[in-house]
Order: C-alpha cells, then structure tokens, then sequence
C-alpha cells in the first residue's frame, strides 16, 4: 500500500503526532511512504523515520535538491510533466500540486493530509491526477475554527466530492463537519500519547513552586492569561513561583521581552521550541501543567491539546479550561481541574487551590493517569487511527 502524508509546515515538534503515525505505518511490510510539506523547516525530530527528514519532499525552500528531483522526473516521464505543467496553466492545480506530483515516485493508494486548510492538495490530486486515489483529511483546530470564520464553509463544501474520509480530533468538529459538508465519512478519532514513560518525582513542596507551560505561543493557548494569574498570585502569596515555558511561535518574543521589561524574568523561564524529550524531563520536575486555552480573536480554536495527554501520562496535576474538546479529555476535579476560559481571576484562584492542597492534586493526577491510559494509549489510538484509514 502506497500512502502520501500532506502536511504544511513540516516538521513541527508541536505536531509529533504526525511523526508517530507515519512511524507506526513504517511497521507494515507492504507500507510504502511518501511524506510532503508545503515548505520544510529546519527541525528535526527525535528517533525520526527517514521519510520526515532526510527523505521529505517539499516544495519550499526552491533550493538545489528539489530542481535535482523535478529535473529528474521531467527527463523519466516528459509526457506526464507535459500533463502536469498543462493543468498548472490552466489553474486546475497550483504550484504546490504541481511540485510535489513531479517529485512523486508512484501513484499513491492513500492521501493523508494533516489540517484541513491543506486540503486543496489533495483535492487536486485525486481530481486531476490520481482519480483512483482515496483521500483523506484530518481535522484538528483551526482548521475548523478560524478558517472557518474567515473564509466560511463553501471550500470545505466545494471539495466534499473529493474528500473519501474526514477524520476529526473531538466530536464538536466531526459535529461541526457532518453538518456544514457533504463528506461522505467524517468520524472522531482521539490522538493518544505514550503511557509507559516513568511518572513525576515532586510533590510541591520544595522552595519554588513550579508551573509548566507547554504550546505554541499564539492567542489561542492563553500564555497572556497564565502571565497575569501568576503576577496577582505574587502579590498575595509568599509561595516562590516559578513558570517554565516551552514553545515557540509569534507572541514568543512578546511575552519574553515583557517579562524582562516587567521584573518577571526570574519567574517566567522562556526555552523556546524543544524536543518532546526535554517536555517530558521538564514535567518530572515540576508541580503543575497550566494550559489555559481559550478562543481566540479571529476564531481560532484548540482540539484537544497532546500536551494535556502527555501531562496526565507523566502525572503532573493539570489546570485548564473549559474549551473546545477538552472537557472530552479533562473531567472537572477528577482528571484535573477546568476554569472558565478567559477568566484570569479563577484561573489564579485554581492555581492557588492547586499550590494549597497538593495531596489532593496528587490524587486527581494518579485518577489522570489511570484514565489517559485506558483511554488515550498511544499504540491503540495509532492503530484505530490505521483502521480508520483502512476503512477508506
């Protein structure tokens, strides 16, 4: 079976999840992969299979390697690339397509891309190069939130003819595609992350208090809000806090620079993107994962947070919010505890509770643990997301 992953910017630690997928694929005999990205990035991932490195097509940057290959290609099959640059010129494809169907080696069985704003690509092979092929898309956030919101529902409902199999990360979007397009099969698969891995060490009484933050750093994940909870919980408690914050992204230098600007930078520690790896020492070591996420300004919505699954594998006690689906994955005081999204004033006050009975957070992260296990293991969400594909 011949499968092509379509992904946008790739890699990306904050989507390992796509990684771990073509990983598990890797694993059957007959699995033949072809990995593209709209334009690659400069990262790369831990233990990475070939096809998300060193192997990876692209069609940005235009560099030496990918003229190499077109070239290549133009001089095996000149009638196809004919074919090919005709479709270009007559806007049935665009330069993506185009791209990435000259570097092609074979005619994939499968297309599997990752957020649905990537979708074109797809559509486009299978309408205009590759009929046979069954393609997939993968719905995960913003896809369905802020693109939404910007453009409507008529692209997603423009490509439903070509569009075999949606899959979605919660229910409030395969809810939201079964009712806005005509997709065929739209079906929730949850992501799942590794359980096995050893469990934190702390229990919150050494001299600093420590608080995790794990995500990109965009509107959406509510960096701002955690900023400013813990700059009132300073004013009232004498509990020395700290705040360990991973990721990268646009608000990154912001939010670092007013730290330094505001006598914060002893409390706020800004490590910028990091491999999964450091994420997990990083959680052993500290008291609590705060992810306080909340809709952002132009729509733009989480699904369900890895980083939430991760915490609750690594049981460190979690505060976070009732957004999007993650009260799919989060019970309120039992898995951990939810605040009203945007609510500063009850996102410290759970910060304070958190600080203020750690026997009780230990237990409600042990509950975490047990129930991210049964229901969120990594092999076995891998492997109903595999049959799910097989089902297409």
């Amino acid at each position: 079976m011949k499968y092509l992953f379509i992904n946008g910017h790739f890699p990306q630690y904050s989507q390992t999840f796509v990684h771990d997928q073509i990983q598990e694929l890797k694993k059957q005999s007959d699995a033949d992969l072809t990995v593209f990205a709209k334009s690659r990035t400069t990262l790369r991932f831990e233990n990475s299979v070939p096809e998300c490195n060193e192997a990876l097509i692209y069609s940005k940057p235009l560099n030496a390697k990918l003229i190499l290959r077109i070239l290549i290609s133009v001089a095996k099959s000149p009638l196809r690339a004919f074919y090919l640059w005709r479709l270009k010129a007559n806007k049935k494809i665009d330069t993506d397509t185009l791209l990435l169907s000259l570097q092609l080696r074979k005619e994939p069985d499968i297309s599997i891309t990752h957020f649905g704003n990537n979708y074109s690509i797809g559509v486009q092979l299978k309408k205009h190069v590759f009929p046979n092929m069954k393609n997939i898309v993968v719905f995960h956030g913003h896809d369905v939130s802020s693109y939404v919101k910007k453009n409507g529902w008529h692209d997603y409902q423009t490509a439903s003819k070509q569009i075999d199999y949606a899959i979605t990360v919660n229910t409030i979007w395969e809810n939201e595609l079964r009712n806005n397009t005509c997709i065929p099969h739209v079906k929730t698969v949850y992501l799942g992350t590794d359980t096995s891995l050893s469990i934190r060490k702390r229990n919150g009484d050494n001299e600093f208090y420590s608080l995790i933050f794990v995500g990109r750093f965009v509107e959406k994940k509510g960096f701002e809000l955690l900023y400013q909870a813990v700059r009132s919980i300073r004013k009232c408690n004498k509990k020395l806090l700290r705040v360990h914050c991973i990721g990268d992204g646009p608000q990154f230098e912001y939010f670092r620079q007013k730290a330094y600007n505001e006598g914060e930078a002893e409390t706020f520690v800004f490590y910028g993107a990091k491999q999964k790896s450091f994420v997990r020492r990083m959680m052993k070591e500290c008291d609590l994962l705060v992810a306080p996420s909340r809709v952002a300004n132009n729509g733009d919505t989480e699904g369900i947070p890895v980083v939430l699954m991760e915490a609750m594998a690594a049981e460190i006690p979690i505060v976070s919010s009732f957004h999007s689906g993650i009260p799919e994955l989060i019970s309120n005081g039992q898995t951990g505890i939810l605040v009203p999204e945007g609510d500063i004033l009850q996102l410290a006050n759970a910060i304070l509770y958190a600080i203020e009975h750690p026997h009780h957070m230990h237990c409600i992260a042990k509950n975490a643990r047990n129930y991210v296990s049964a229901h969120h293991n990594k092999d076995a969400q891998l492997r109903t997301f595999l049959d799910t594909i097989e089902e297409a």
